[in-house]
């Protein structure tokens, strides 16, 4: 049975969390925010959130006892406060609950995340993209970009359509002034002094890097630009002596391949998916009508 655990909890050192925990590496960080709601069965599941309104993420072990996936649907249902939810799981987790006919799974919204680490850098094929900072007046073109990038990822993890597009046109203008105060947001130019690239790279407590917001606009695209700037960032991150990791949309081979061709490697893929109150009723009227 399930109840509320901590973070010294032992099943934080069990060899299977140990083995997952670059793979979770986003869970890690949402168990250890101070409002983090943790739950666990202490040996097959974890599931937590930061607070009651964001996405829980839900940790399995690897062929976890399915005489649980009662108890997990029961706290699905209990971290499903909104009418409509997303939950992040291992593959295996989600085909299960579909298995099981679990009533809230919207099935239409759907998206595979691979995870990906970098252990040994490959230089990828030369080009004339150059790493470089960015300055105060390009800020509208980074904005433009961050943008454009933005409404690509729209279809798996943002709420771009649900924001009126002048408001979405101020956030991008003020992400790009953060951007430009950030120490490690760098752009890519070409011989012609053209930014053709952007990107970024955190550093994280737990000793991993990861680079995000790469974003080539598509008239530059297959000239090796996103490589070359994923190889100076990655770079950036083993010199800092971090473990570069990142995740990936599973379904966008470019922006993979991208990542393969200096060295990264797939270590696994997590499923978001969403759920939905609403599916609860419409399936009761559907069952009262037969």
């Amino acid at each position: 049975m399930y109840k509320v655990i901590k973070t010294d909890n032992t099943i934080f050192n069990s060899e299977d969390y140990q083995n997952d925990k670059f793979l979770f590496n986003i869970f890690q960080k949402k168990i250890n925010d101070p409002n983090a709601h943790i739950m666990s069965d202490e040996e097959n599941y974890i599931i937590t959130n930061e607070s009651e309104e964001r996405a829980p993420w839900i940790y399995t072990k690897d062929n976890f006892d399915k005489t649980k996936l009662k108890e997990i649907e029961e706290l699905i249902r209990m971290y499903l406060v909104k009418d409509k939810m997303t939950f992040t799981c291992k593959k295996e987790l989600y085909d299960a609950l579909v298995e099981d006919g679990f009533e809230l799974i919207d099935r239409s919204d759907y998206f595979e995340m691979g995870f990906m680490r970098c252990d040994k850098l490959v230089e990828g094929k030369p080009n004339d993209g150059w790493l470089d900072r960015p300055k105060l007046e390009e800020k509208e073109l980074i904005a433009s970009y961050i943008l454009a990038f933005e409404t690509f990822m729209d279809d798996s993890v943002s709420n771009l359509k649900t924001t009126p597009l002048e408001k979405v046109k101020q956030q991008c203008l003020e992400r790009a002034e953060e951007e430009l105060s950030n120490e490690n947001f760098y752009v890519l130019r070409n011989s012609s002094g053209k930014i053709v690239c952007i990107g970024h790279y955190q550093l994280a407590k737990d000793g991993t890097g990861k680079g995000g917001l790469i974003y080539t606009p598509d008239e530059e695209r297959g000239k090796g630009y996103a490589a070359k700037i994923v190889y100076e960032l990655t770079k950036k991150i083993m010199d800092a002596g971090y473990i570069p990791v990142l995740y990936t949309d599973q379904n966008y081979p470019n922006s993979n391949k991208a990542y393969a061709n200096v060295g990264y490697v797939n270590c696994g893929t997590l499923i978001n998916f969403s759920c939905d109150k609403k599916l609860l009723i419409e399936n009761s009227k559907s069952n009262n009508i037969k």
